[in-house]
């Protein structure tokens, strides 16, 4: 009966998602909404964004246009304080997300893990992740809860069975894309099978970070587990907008990019795109 509440909560989720993309609001279940901004109707074109720079690579395929929002999941609050790990957090509205390190195999980026610490020279993906795709967040913020459930029980030092109950609490932010830092990963993905489960994911990263006046604002939710069990659904406690937030504001751009490594794409496997823009 709880797994039928969540599919149906999610179901409703996203549609509230869909409706924010082309109304007045977006993100997830219930209804707490983002503010979606004026110009968000259609995909951006990455002809229409003035004073900045394309992202180009000679591997990749990004002359696509992109989604009008992407979301990131994370465990980290918007505002200055401690993370859910006991690090110090200084506000992802200040200072926006960064990646972990230096590794721009896009491959490795999919593949996670080992793959980005096996890179000699690197100690993580260069890549900031997002989703374009409301049904993929539902399930990375599922995915995330879990995992803070995990080290919030190894922190107190109790079983999972004996943990009593925990209440989890991630965050959706609502981010605009720019062409100067943006591209997608499905549709630079290698041809294979290894790589198919990724695909469905809408993933689309951007290159170092994402500035923080790109990011618009955050659906707030909380996941209640009682000795390790989900309790009901993972529910919308709230929403914030940034005050940093500059609809017209170009994102950050990497000069060098184009001259880094980043393996095995669908173009230097010689296949064309799908979906560029001629």
């Amino acid at each position: 009966m709880k797994n039928k509440l969540l599919i149906s909560s999610i179901t409703l989720g996203v549609l509230t998602i869909v409706t924010m993309l082309s109304c007045n609001n977006e993100r997830n279940e219930g209804d707490v909404l983002f503010e979606s901004p004026s110009s968000s109707v259609q995909q951006t074109s990455r002809g229409n964004e003035y004073g900045s720079y394309s992202i180009s690579h000679p591997s990749l395929y990004t002359n696509i246009d992109l989604p009008p929002v992407v979301i990131r999941v994370d465990g980290r609050s918007p505002f200055e304080g401690t993370s859910y790990d006991g690090t110090y957090n200084p506000g992802i509205f200040n200072y926006g997300f960064n990646s972990r390190g230096g590794d721009y195999s896009l491959t490795n980026h999919v593949l996670g893990g080992n793959n980005n610490n096996n890179n000699n020279n690197n100690d993580g993906s260069a890549y900031v992740a997002t989703t374009s795709s409301p049904t993929a967040a539902f399930n990375i913020l599922a995915s995330v809860t879990g995992n803070m459930l995990l080290h919030e029980i190894n922190r107190r030092g109790v079983t999972m069975q004996n943990s009593g109950r925990i209440v989890i609490r991630a965050y959706m932010y609502q981010i605009r894309p720019t062409i100067s830092n943006f591209y997608s990963v499905v549709d630079n993905l290698p041809v294979g099978e290894r790589y198919d489960n990724y695909r469905g994911q809408n993933e689309w990263v951007a290159v170092d970070q994402i500035l923080p006046n790109q990011i618009q604002s955050v659906a707030i939710y909380e996941d209640t587990f009682v000795n390790g069990v989900r309790e009901g659904v993972i529910r919308p406690v709230g929403m914030e907008q940034n005050n940093n937030y500059v609809q017209s504001g170009t994102g950050y751009y990497s000069y060098y990019f184009p001259t880094h490594d980043i393996g095995i794409t669908r173009r230097s496997q010689g296949y064309n795109c799908q979906r560029c823009e001629l």
